[in-house]
Parts: C-alpha cells; structure tokens; sequence
C-alpha cells in the first residue's frame, strides 16, 4: 500500500514537471514573438524619417570634382551628382569614371552652394549595362568643409581643413548584376551643416583599370516644422498680440503674472517640451524636468502650461519637438521666444488734506508698447492697472502732482480732465 502511494506519488510529480517545462516552453515562444512584433515595430518607425536631397548649384565641375576623371568629357563627376543621369544603360555621360589605370585612392568633393547638415547619403553603384559592377568604388571615409581651399584640393592624403563625419557603413555595396536601379542608403551621425563634402574611395571591387559610382544625393532629414504660435493665457495687457511670435521670436509677449499657456502646429505629428532659458532639444528637456513634456502622445496640435515659474522682466521661452523616429534638432526647434513679465502698477489718490480721493482718473502708459490705460481710484482712493505694466507714465486728472503716491520708475504729469 504504502509502495503504491509512494509511485502515485512520484508519478504525479513527474506529470507536474513535464506540464511546467511545456509551460515554460510555451511561455518561451511567447516571448519570441512579442520579440519579433517589437522588432518589426521598431524597425517600421526607424524608416518613417523623410529625407530631401541636396544638390549643387549646377552640375559642372565648378561645383563637384575628383583627384582624376576618363579622358572622355562624357564621363566627368558632375553627371554622379544630376539627378537627371540614368541609372541604366550605358555608363557614358549618366556616371563618374576615375582616370584610366587608377582604381584606387580617389577624393570625390561636392559643392552644396551653401551649408547644410547632411544626414543621410543615397547611392547607386558604377557599372556598364548592369555589368563590369566590379569598377564600383567599395570603402570609403566621409568629410565635411566649410572652406573652399579644401574643396579645391584633391589630393588623396590632404585633409586639411575637413572634419571626418562618421557614417552607418563605411562602403558602398556592389551594383547588382543587372540592367535595373539598385538604391542603396547609409545613415550619417552629423549635426553639423557643412558647404562642401568629400568621399575618400580608397578602393573598388577588384577591376583592376578604374572605379566609378552611378549616383550620389547627399540628403539632409525632414525635421519637425513648429508654427501658429498662440498665447493662450488671459493674462495679456489689452491689445497685446497673443500670435506676434509668429512674425519672429524677436518680438515680445507681455504678460502680467506667472501663467503662460500656448497652442502651436507642427508639421508632423511629435511631441513637444518647453522650457524658460533652456535653449535644449527636447530629450535633454525631459531628462532634466519630466514636466516639460507636453503630452503622452504625438499630435500636430499642442496646448501647454509652462511648468517654470517665469520671473520679472526678459525672458527667453524655448521649445522643442520630437518625431515618432527620434528625430529633433541639436538644440531647441523655436529658438528664443522672448516674453516680458509685468507687475501691476497701484496707487493712491490724496487731496491737499491727505483724504484719499474716490473716482479720480488716472492715466497709466506703457513706456515698453505706448498703450495707454484709464483707471478709475476706488472708495480707497486705490488705482490699479490691469494691464501690469512695470514701468509707466502715470497722469492724474486736476490734483496736486505732490500729494500722490506712485510706484517707482513711473513719471507723475497733472493733465486736466
């Protein structure tokens, strides 16, 4: 009996193991696949970036050049930089060719025209009707210049005045063995804009006479475009423009307290942060104060309340967006948004006898905007102006200048009524 319990016994915990290891064989292939969906989640929003190609200012060998070329007219480096070359057929007059007898070590520089932040690079191998694919150009460095001297000099070992920017993949994949377009992309680390770029080919595929590329399109990335600013909060003196930053963030916003609220569009669905005198691209915005993070989600319609206090006097407001890729500028996407705190201006009304005076107006001037306010003193003999200018002229309706008291910084004028 007791041997027959022991086996049930032993027989049950057998049972018990094997459903747990295919439980955990289960839970194992569940992973996997949550693995795979996040894969492909990540990888669909890593390609959803746009790029625009950049292109020099005429397709001569003013503006893009090499250490050699073919004797033939027909294949200088320009036509590797026109978008209107053919990616097929014949090489002749649609692709850059080296000099007969140099496969190796050749500098490729082109001209933008002016500076951009070049982000990502377009190519498409050399080859000759989809064959001799074996003259592409293989490894390769990438540089960048803001000097025109180093744009002019090829010399293969040369670098001076180029800085080398760091690329996804330091070689160009082999044009495939046919007649067709084969686009290839390499992702560029730069957050420098740069006039001239070069490529330093130092080899091929092995042909052993010369090397050539089809197409390059140096690309700059589609970043996030911030407009229709509009000052949302009820603490703007009359007459203020609540969207003036719309015409620049050189002209100010006033406002009278330490509230700030604000609606912007951008041109793709982001996020947003903003912040006072922190002029940061978003990500080091949210990592120094979570709550200058606008939402949870990514919209192209923002409202937020500025989470800073905003202090007395000039400020800068600087705001900054961030794209479903991860795309954001090195700094702030608004650049300076200036605004100007106020405080309110009070003061008493007295006769000669030093009785407060009920109903006399006063006249309170922005020395900042010109905008003048009429007040009325209360049954204190108080005035305030709603408009909370820190500074201003202050005329008072047929009493004695004297007898009045005022803020400081304000001037003190007896106007009649």
């Amino acid at each position: 009996m007791i041997m027959t319990l022991l086996k049930d016994f032993i027989l049950l915990k057998v049972i018990k193991m094997e459903h747990l290891q295919q439980d955990m064989i289960k839970m194992k292939k569940l992973n996997l696949i949550w693995i795979i969906v996040l894969i492909f989640i990540v990888s669909a929003i890593s390609v959803s970036a746009n790029y625009t190609s950049q292109y020099p200012p005429a397709f001569t060998e003013t503006y893009v050049i090499a250490t050699t070329h073919y004797a033939l007219e027909s294949l200088i480096p320009p036509l590797t930089t026109n978008n209107a070359s053919s990616l097929t057929g014949d090489w002749i007059n649609n692709q850059w060719v080296s000099g007969n007898g140099v496969n190796s070590n050749q500098r490729f520089h082109i001209d933008l025209g002016s500076a951009k932040t070049i982000r990502r690079i377009y190519y498409e191998n050399g080859h000759q009707n989809g064959g001799d694919t074996n003259t592409g150009a293989k490894n390769f460095t990438f540089w960048g210049s803001n000097t025109g001297a180093s744009f002019l000099e090829t010399t293969y070992a040369t670098d001076t005045g180029w800085t080398e920017i760091p690329v996804a993949q330091y070689f160009l994949d082999e044009h495939v063995g046919t007649n067709n377009p084969d686009p290839k992309y390499i992702l560029v680390t730069n957050s420098v804009a740069y006039k001239y770029y070069a490529f330093k080919f130092s080899n091929n595929y092995n042909y052993a006479s010369f090397m050539g590329v089809r197409r390059i399109e140096l690309q700059t990335e589609d970043l996030i475009i911030n407009s229709s600013w509009n000052v949302t909060s009820q603490n703007l003196p009359a007459g203020e423009n609540s969207s003036i930053w719309n015409a620049g963030g050189q002209y100010v916003i006033n406002i009278t307290n330490n509230t700030l609220s604000l609606t912007v569009t951008t041109d793709e669905a982001s996020n947003g942060s903003c912040a006072i005198g922190k002029n940061w691209n978003y990500s080091t915005m949210v990592a120094y104060e979570p709550n200058y993070k606008f939402a949870t989600t990514d919209v192209t319609e923002h409202a937020y309340l500025i989470y800073d206090d905003i202090p007395i006097g000039n400020s800068c407001l600087y705001c900054s967006f961030i794209d479903a890729s991860g795309n954001e500028f090195a700094n702030s996407s608004s650049g300076c948004l200036n605004l100007t705190r106020t405080i309110p201006i009070t003061g008493y009304v007295f006769d000669d006898l030093t009785n407060v005076i009920e109903g006399a107006i006063v006249y309170i001037t922005n020395l900042f905007t010109n905008v003048t306010e009429k007040v009325t003193t209360n049954v204190s003999g108080m005035y305030e102006s709603s408009q909370g200018y820190e500074k201003g002229i202050h005329l008072i309706s047929g009493y004695d200048p004297s007898n009045y008291s005022l803020q400081p910084d304000a001037q003190l004028v007896n106007v009649t009524e």
